[in-house]
């Protein structure tokens, strides 16, 4: 996607030849697009080879998936577009991306992880808890994601414990409940980056930190004495300083995993035969070109205690 304040023959120039091959201009940009791409061509800064290297490559495209011919194909039918198997594929998928960052030493010999299987009563606070469309994030039903979940199926992360603890109590909500945490063994709060967004709007160290909200719900999960899983939905690494992580028993960056995610969350959390898979992709850290909290490929396993970069496990 290029922004039209982005868009200069050198800029385009630099894309294609990195290896760009299909590049989408909004609505108004694309004539700047052409324009800066002709030019470059004319100018010898992308050469014809470059140009047929790319063609080739998004004709192969179109031919494997059969619309090279047809560029129109019929709609699916509403059955076909997404099926029981699509949807266990894409839990063990979200499953396998999820990060865990820090777990303390709990009871019995066991992780605060581990220990969640044996709890009773878990209470979940955050706005993203029982929600489809702020564990999607954008391009979900709109360009900058759905504003609710009317047109949304899958699994909250609050319906996916819930299944995972039958006979047993889940209670949830979006702010702070005091008499559901009293009631709890353990709270998992559910931070989130505050909107659903989509291309150049999480392009910018705007809401890069965690919010007041959030803050709040870890500072009162803390004061309860009791175990805090914290689980982070964000497209990207947000910045957590070493004392609002000192609040969290257990870190878990879960991204955005999708109408599945609540379920993938869930297995991971509670069944014995599952496990974190993931490693951060990303260095995290407590600001902008500061202190390192978690490294590049770190996940710890259930059974392992963790901490960040520095702090006591």
């Amino acid at each position: 996607m290029f922004h039209h304040r982005l868009i200069s023959t050198s800029n385009v120039s630099s894309s294609i030849n990195a290896g760009l091959d299909m590049a989408i201009a909004a609505e108004g940009t694309h004539t700047s697009y052409i324009t800066g791409l002709t030019s470059a061509i004319n100018n010898n800064q992308i050469t014809a080879s470059r140009i047929n290297d790319a063609v080739r490559r998004i004709l192969l495209f179109k031919k494997v998936f059969g619309i090279l011919g047809n560029p129109n194909p019929p709609e699916p039918g509403a059955n076909t577009i997404i099926t029981s198997q699509d949807r266990q594929f894409n839990r063990e998928t979200a499953a396998k991306t999820l990060v865990l960052l820090k777990n303390k030493t709990g009871t019995d010999g066991k992780t605060v992880i581990e220990n969640l299987g044996g709890m009773n009563n878990i209470y979940i606070a955050g706005a993203p808890g029982n929600s489809l469309n702020r564990i999607c994030g954008g391009w979900t039903i709109d360009w900058q994601g759905a504003e609710n979940d009317t047109n949304l199926t899958g699994t909250t992360i609050q319906a996916g414990i819930q299944a995972k603890m039958l006979g047993k109590t889940v209670t949830g909500s979006e702010a702070w409940n005091t008499s559901y945490a009293n009631a709890a063994d353990a709270v998992i709060v559910v931070l989130w980056e505050g909107e659903n967004y989509a291309d150049d709007a999480g392009d910018y160290l705007n809401n890069v930190t965690l919010r007041a909200d959030d803050i709040s719900l870890l500072n009162n999960a803390y004061n309860t004495g009791k175990p805090v899983i914290a689980v982070m939905i964000s497209g990207r690494p947000i910045f957590i300083t070493t004392a609002q992580l000192d609040l969290m028993d257990a870190f878990i960056a879960a991204w955005l995993p999708g109408s599945e995610g609540g379920g993938a969350i869930a297995d991971v959390l509670f069944d014995a035969d599952k496990d974190f898979f993931g490693k951060t992709p990303f260095t995290w850290r407590t600001a902008y070109n500061s202190t390192v909290t978690f490294g590049y490929g770190t996940g710890l396993k259930k059974g392992q205690a963790g901490t960040y970069e520095g702090g006591t496990p």
